[in-house]
């Protein structure tokens, strides 16, 4: 699903459990909605596993562990609504426990290869995620009310770590050496490429291209290969004067489908025009192509979403200035 689709379902989850929740009877149903519509995930019974058995030899009893996610190691211990997630309870051996040192306790019963990397404890309407690496720590929470804005903080529900991590590095790996042929290409075009003032321009149109090349993969600009085409078709003669006429048309107001993508690529005009007049009068060809290639090769959708854009603003101001 879509990022206005996801929003739509976030907003009718949290509509939907707002108030009430009862850990026997809607525990279940609670955790597969809420990865199926928040996160997206087709099949939730196959992601995670209720009422999860696990023996206690010392006391030669059975006890079941409310939910896990095997994936990413996450163990739920659900509450009814309006439990107090800090406070102890007694429990049938007559110990006082809070529900995480509850679920502490039923950790310690797991097999090695299922130590919980994560414990979330929730009663529908706060959940209290423990970071195990950390986990003397306060909890971090996130109330069911701000679910739509903080459901990112979740995300490690769904997440599978390293695997997921490994390929965004060869990704990254793979789009850092097309970009950097890209300056390279660039870089030949300035008078004095190494000057301050050059690299710093420099520097600033690549980032910029780079939010191009972002927006072609997810087909912001309106179609697939859209801006390929038209750099292609304007030819490698007129590739500075393509760039500046582009820049000035998404510059304009009243372009609602690229949104805020406009004001960084509305910048780039600026760029293109100090380019002109620092730079040699004619953009050489591989230059052109450079751009029209890098827009076919580069897969760039995934990992801007989850790093260019995850900048604290004053960084994204910065590249602007």
């Amino acid at each position: 699903m879509d990022k206005v689709q996801q929003r739509q379902a976030i907003k009718q989850f949290i509509a939907d459990w707002t108030g009430r929740g009862d850990e026997k009877q809607d525990a279940q149903n609670f955790w597969r909605q809420f990865l199926q519509k928040v996160f997206g995930v087709e099949d939730p019974e196959k992601a995670i596993s209720f009422e999860y058995k696990v023996k206690n030899d010392q006391t030669n009893t059975t006890i079941f562990i409310d939910a896990y996610i095997h994936d990413t190691h996450v163990l739920i211990e659900q509450k009814s609504f309006g439990v107090n997630l800090k406070k102890g309870y007694q429990q049938s051996d007559g110990s006082f426990l809070s529900p995480f040192q509850q679920a502490r306790r039923y950790a310690g019963l797991l097999p090695h290869n299922m130590n919980p990397r994560w414990i979330v404890v929730c009663n529908f309407q706060e959940f209290h995620i423990h970071n195990m690496n950390q986990p003397n720590a306060e909890p971090e929470i996130v109330k069911l009310a701000d679910l739509e804005k903080e459901y990112t903080r979740l995300e490690f529900l769904v997440d599978v770590g390293n695997e997921n991590l490994k390929k965004e590095m060869e990704i990254s790996i793979k789009a850092g050496e097309i970009v950097g042929v890209l300056y390279d290409a660039l870089y030949k075009q300035y008078k004095d490429p190494d000057s301050e003032k050059a690299q710093k321009s420099l520097n600033a149109l690549c980032v910029r291209l780079v939010f191009c090349f972002y927006a072609e993969d997810a087909d912001i600009f309106g179609k697939r290969l859209m801006f390929h085409d038209y750099m292609k078709r304007r030819g490698a003669s007129n590739a500075r004067q393509a760039l500046i006429d582009l820049f000035r048309v998404l510059d304009q107001k009243g372009i609602g489908a690229l949104n805020t993508f406009v004001l960084y690529f509305a910048q780039v005009g600026l760029i293109i025009s100090k380019l002109q007049q620092d730079s040699n009068p004619e953009l050489v060809a591989e230059l052109a192509w450079m751009f029209a290639l890098t827009c076919l090769t580069i897969g760039l959708s995934g990992i801007i979403a989850s790093r260019l854009f995850r900048r604290e603003e004053h960084d994204r101001h910065a590249v602007l200035t």
